[in-house]
């Protein structure tokens, strides 16, 4: 059996973020798939000197689930949509180690310029500060509360502070060029790496209690025990008891 995987250090200019593997403590209890969930689940997995997880930056933290995707199901992310013209699905699947340096060329800045004001790169805590607003509101809300300036965010100024945020600071919320296979249709696939880990995550639930009943008949341990056990070394270690039972069949 290997050993379990190390701790990853992910680096933002001066700001050095170490990332633990992930166990069933923070896989079991994942039940939505929005910021606020993102959030705690960094929170477990982090280390960083600032503090909690809400104090980074959003392009920040799309960066750490990137590194938390990785860690867990390798650089490949597959889908499968539905094709817009035939309505068959098909699967897409593209490398997340390519995306990532093509939206993340360099470290993400910490402030922006753009219609001769400033401002600073929303993190977690403004985004759920604004959760609930419609659109224009939330856009003009998030404006004021990260105005470095003291000039009041009125909508055309909102407005070019998102536009700053998608040049300057993007994040993983994209669309993607997918043919159909089937009727050569070409399709835009949306992707956003926190929905997506997100929903992997939770739907793994089953296999995971199904792992944790496994391990608790084959070696009498206690859920907190099971729980405890980094991804990798649960999964290697189920593998290990059917393995034998396959063999005990054989025989």
């Amino acid at each position: 059996m290997s050993a379990p995987l190390p701790d990853a250090e992910v680096v933002f200019g001066d700001l050095r973020v170490r990332v633990r593997a992930l166990c069933g403590h923070d896989e079991l209890p994942l039940a939505a798939e929005d910021t606020r969930t993102s959030i705690a689940l960094l929170d477990a997995l982090i280390e960083a000197p600032e503090g909690a997880a809400d104090t980074l930056t959003t392009p920040e933290r799309d960066r750490l689930l990137a590194e938390v995707w990785r860690r867990t199901y390798g650089p490949r992310v597959r889908s499968s949509p539905r094709c817009a013209a035939c309505d068959r699905p098909f699967d897409a699947d593209f490398d997340l180690d390519v995306l990532m340096a093509a939206v993340w060329p360099s470290a993400p800045p910490r402030e922006l310029r753009a219609a001769d004001r400033r401002w600073r790169i929303p993190n977690g805590a403004d985004e759920l500060a604004i959760a609930g607003l419609d659109p224009q509101g939330a856009e003009i809300a998030l404006a004021r509360r990260c105005a470095i300036d003291a000039a009041e965010a009125d909508p055309l100024a909102a407005a070019a502070f998102a536009a700053a945020l998608d040049e300057q600071a993007p994040v993983l919320d994209l669309e993607l060029d997918a043919r159909c296979p089937e009727c050569g249709h070409g399709n835009r696939v949306a992707f956003r790496l926190q929905t997506f880990l997100l929903r992997a995550l939770r739907q793994e639930r089953s296999r995971l209690l199904m792992q944790v009943h496994r391990l608790a008949a084959a070696y009498g341990w206690t859920l907190a025990d099971i729980l405890s056990l980094a991804r990798d070394t649960r999964l290697q270690l189920v593998a290990l008891i059917e393995a034998d039972a396959t063999a005990r069949r054989a025989a």
